[in-house]
């Protein structure tokens, strides 16, 4: 069964949308996308098999780039180019994929970078398992659950 619940927390804004597949998740991401510009940081949380890698992949796809997207578990940051076409529109030159599922804390983070990517103005960041780095998150970080229903 693929239906699940995605609660996208903005501020003081809360919506939810009900969902019957991985094609209908990544559709209401691709859709989501459209709001985010450059400084937006997404913090994806869920279950593990929950569909955060796919909502991912619906905002990357949502953002013009053509790559297929895998969770970046074991390298914990993946870069896109977004596509100079929609640059201008969405106000950032790149989105960074970060993954913190086998962090054992932040730390490993920050001495990778992270924090040159977060709330960074040319950048948009989707973040799966944001409770180990929640420290490090702006204030205007978007929060998107998602559950199995």
């Amino acid at each position: 069964m693929n239906k699940r619940i995605i609660t996208i927390r903005q501020g003081k804004k809360k919506f939810q949308h009900h969902t019957r597949s991985s094609a209908h998740t990544r559709a209401v991401a691709k859709i989501f996308a459209k709001s985010l510009r450059g400084g937006s940081v997404v913090a994806l949380s869920g279950e593990l098999g929950a569909g955060k890698t796919v909502f991912a992949a619906g905002i990357v796809a949502g953002l013009g780039i053509k790559k297929i997207v895998t969770s970046p578990t074991f390298v914990l940051m993946m870069l896109y180019a977004i596509p100079k076409k929609n640059q201008k529109r969405f106000c950032a030159t790149q989105l960074c994929h970060i993954d913190t599922y086998r962090l054992s804390h932040g730390k490993e983070l920050v001495d990778v970078g992270v924090e040159e990517y977060l709330g960074n103005k040319d950048t948009i960041t989707i973040i799966e398992w944001p409770d180990k780095i929640h420290n490090l998150l702006v204030p205007q970080t978007v929060y998107v659950r998602i559950e199995f229903e």
